[in-house]
């Protein structure tokens, strides 16, 4: 029997993200693909390739754009894993950006932030969504969001360093504190906190920073661990070399756009904080997310907290708007969706981690907050 030809696929990527590749690779790997990946280590554009297919990171480079909509992709079938030029009809497998910014939002409202602000060096498509996610949800919460953007004059064909940082420097100055910054990436968050402590503030007291993409080659060399929204690139890599497969295959050809849910926070000390400014009920919400797993009464809690039942109800009610009763199922449904997403736990297990009696109260209480089971949030991820 005559041996199937091998699939020859070009990784053409604008911008190299070690995940993407690593999703496009095992799809490669799993289904016996020759994968062309020079440009992962030479950002030279593959003109005369010819071959089976093409995943792209699409970028603003122009010889990028000029080879992408040139005659070798037009004959080739292409999925690109970039949203920054929308406007140019091809197939693609994307991250949730705006809902990214959204549970950027919704992370530090959980955690009592009462100011905001976004930060960018990127002024194209995908950072507007993440922008408009986050402020969305802060409108909706009543809640202004401020831009740190405007006033550093940034081009990013021209960086004129020295002046974008201390633009940003006294742009932080005139900041109300304590304000959560939501940051595009990793690396303006890293810019960003770098800046905060030249400015004389301090992180999270003054400042908490939120990154995207948890790139674990910066987030934990910041002069304080950075929390970062885990963007899945390794999960869309995958799912857009199956895209292709099924395009070079001439199966039913996929959906035009299909985006991919971020895996929620990874928590570290730049956002690592209750902002609340009631110091009793801030001990009140740290005792609560570090006890999450047993069962927790109103006294216990009083009694760590250093008030009366009914005084710290009062000031908690006030501060979060929220009883601990309800903070209490907030924490513990947070952390079981974390679990559900990062983990293969059991359900039982997670039940137990998060503080629920037994399964069937957890994948109740789950049910009503969520409007699905455990397990089929699990499957829709």
């Amino acid at each position: 029997m005559a041996r199937q030809r091998q699939k020859s696929v070009l990784m053409c990527l604008g911008a190299y993200n070690p995940l993407l590749h690593r999703g496009i690779a095992r799809y490669a790997a799993e289904h016996r693909w020759h994968l062309q990946a020079d440009m992962a280590v030479m950002p030279v554009i593959p003109w005369g390739w010819r071959g089976d297919g093409i995943v792209a990171y699409s970028n603003e480079r122009k010889e990028l754009q000029r080879f992408l909509r040139g005659e070798i992709s037009k004959n080739t079938p292409l999925v690109d894993t970039s949203l920054i030029h929308p406007e140019t009809p091809r197939l693609r497998v994307v991250g949730d950006n705006r809902g990214v910014g959204q549970l950027a939002a919704e992370d530090f409202l959980a955690r009592g932030w009462r100011h905001f602000a976004w930060f960018t060096r990127q002024h194209h498509y995908i950072a507007r969504l993440r922008q408009e996610g986050f402020t969305e949800v802060l409108t909706r919460q009543g809640h202004r969001c401020l831009s740190l953007t405007q006033p550093l004059h940034f081009n990013v064909t021209t960086v004129n360093w020295p002046m974008m940082r201390r633009n940003l420097i006294r742009a932080l100055k005139s900041l109300q504190t304590p304000v959560a910054v939501f940051a595009f990436n990793d690396y303006d968050a890293a810019f960003l906190m770098d800046c905060c402590f030249a400015a004389g503030l301090r992180v999270p007291d003054d400042v908490g920073i939120l990154g995207v993409d948890d790139n674990d080659l910066v987030v934990n060399n910041t002069q304080v661990p950075l929390s970062s929204v885990r963007f899945d690139h390794e999960r869309i890599g995958y799912e857009a070399a199956a895209a292709l497969d099924q395009l070079m295959q001439g199966r039913k050809k996929p959906p035009p756009l299909t985006v991919i849910p971020p895996r929620g926070i990874a928590v570290r000390a730049s956002t690592d904080i209750f902002a609340v400014n009631h110091p009793a009920v801030r001990s009140a919400l740290r005792f609560i997310q570090d006890n999450l797993g047993r069962s927790l009464g109103v006294t216990e809690i009083a009694r760590a907290s250093g008030l009366s039942c009914r005084t710290l109800e009062t000031a908690f009610l006030k501060e979060t708007t929220r009883s601990i009763h309800k903070e209490i199922m907030r924490m513990r449904i947070q952390t079981a969706k974390e679990l559900l997403h990062n983990t293969t736990l059991p359900i039982e297990d997670i039940a137990a981690k998060t503080g629920f009696c037994h399964a069937p109260h957890f994948h109740r209480v789950f049910h009503q907050a969520e409007g699905k089971t455990p397990r089929t949030y699990r499957l829709n991820l």
